[in-house]
């Protein structure tokens, strides 16, 4: 996902591309991802050694794991993916997370920084894992989608005003951001109670943690609120005003030839 649109008039704190990359193209979305990599690559040979269970119940976040003392699963459970799926599901699961990390990730990593994302990241992934466990007590949770919806709400609601272009199956669409963001939470809490409906089995509801997707969506949107990458709120005429000038600055982008 990517802002298609310049920024609003509201006030935002400025930031140069490629202000914060370490070294090399090496920045910390690139850490975050491969760190998440190495550790799925981990759990994938402990799978011929019989050790997978016992990884997977000492770094979930489990209501059982954190009365008994184990304070890192909050975070650890960010870093493992799979759980012990067959290894095509486990695939699937790494490479969605993965992906949408790195794409939101690189473009909101240009709107609040370095620290600023590893903040959202890890509060959105925390919040997510207990909203999980809250609702489903009985059940640990792995995986880092309460982080990558976090980095979704935050991108969103930064750019609340502006018009977003993303792609999904291979479908290209834009949307404004304020309307994407809402749409992400309402979708999610949705799919969540129907998950708790007892005997309704659907593709979409079944081993998916959509509180955590929830509460990693409201942890991002909550950020970017208290530290203010949020812009203010426009009044229904310059909203219009906006958005008219948006839409003419993009029909100018499409009548353009490249080169």
């Amino acid at each position: 996902m990517r802002v298609v649109t310049p920024e609003p008039q509201a006030p935002r704190k400025p930031t140069q591309r490629g202000q914060f990359v370490t070294r090399a193209g090496i920045d910390v979305v690139t850490c975050v991802v491969a760190l998440n990599v190495a550790v799925f690559l981990y759990m994938v040979s402990l799978t011929s050694t019989g050790g997978l269970l016992a990884f997977i119940e000492w770094g979930a976040i489990s209501v059982v794991g954190l009365k008994e003392g184990h304070w890192w699963q909050p975070v650890t459970h960010l870093f493992l993916h799979g759980g012990d799926l067959n290894l095509a599901m486990r695939l699937f699961h790494i490479g969605l997370n993965m992906l949408v990390i790195y794409q939101v990730g690189k473009d909101l990593l240009l709107d609040v920084g370095s620290k600023h994302w590893l903040g959202i990241y890890f509060l959105s992934g925390i919040l997510g894992g207990f909203f999980q466990i809250l609702v489903t007590p009985q059940s640990p949770l792995v995986g880092a989608s309460g982080a990558a919806f976090g980095l979704i709400g935050a991108l969103g609601t930064i750019h609340y005003h502006e018009r977003l272009e993303g792609w999904m199956l291979g479908w290209r669409f834009q949307v404004y951001g304020g309307s994407f963001t809402r749409a992400l939470v309402v979708s999610t809490a949705f799919l969540g109670v129907l998950a708790l409906i007892p005997g309704l089995s659907l593709p979409l509801l079944a081993n998916m943690g959509h509180f955590a997707h929830l509460g990693g969506a409201l942890g991002g949107i909550l950020y970017v609120k208290l530290f203010g990458f949020a812009p203010k709120p426009l009044t229904l005429e310059a909203l219009r005003h906006e958005r008219e000038l948006n839409d003419s600055r993009l029909e100018a982008q499409r009548r353009t030839p490249s080169s």
